[in-house]
């Protein structure tokens, strides 16, 4: 059986959950995508680890991408119909230039 969180536990956990949906809300995500991707993080996150830093063991080892990868990528994603247009709109989006 897993371990139970303790209270301290809890509320780290809830504070991470609002303060993270309430972010990507603001960032234009729908609030039931933000609300599942925020629970995967929580059960993904051991009992005792900080879900705000826990990584997985698998995350930080070198992943070689060549412009192959991101050719496909980007085929993928564009072709993938139950990505909303307002979503694939992000993957050709550039930051302004600061006005001189």
């Amino acid at each position: 059986m897993a371990e139970q969180p303790t209270d301290n536990a809890k509320n780290t956990y809830q504070n991470f959950a609002e303060r993270n949906i309430a972010g990507l809300v603001n960032a234009g995500v729908d609030v039931s995508v933000a609300q599942a991707t925020v629970k995967r993080i929580l059960d993904w996150t051991p009992a005792g680890e900080d879900p705000a830093t826990y990584r997985p063991p698998h995350y930080g080892q070198p992943v070689t991408v060549g412009p192959e990868d991101v050719t496909e990528a980007r085929a993928a994603w564009y072709s993938d119909d139950s990505i909303p247009a307002k979503y694939k709109r992000i993957l050709d989006a550039v930051e302004d230039e600061p006005n001189g």
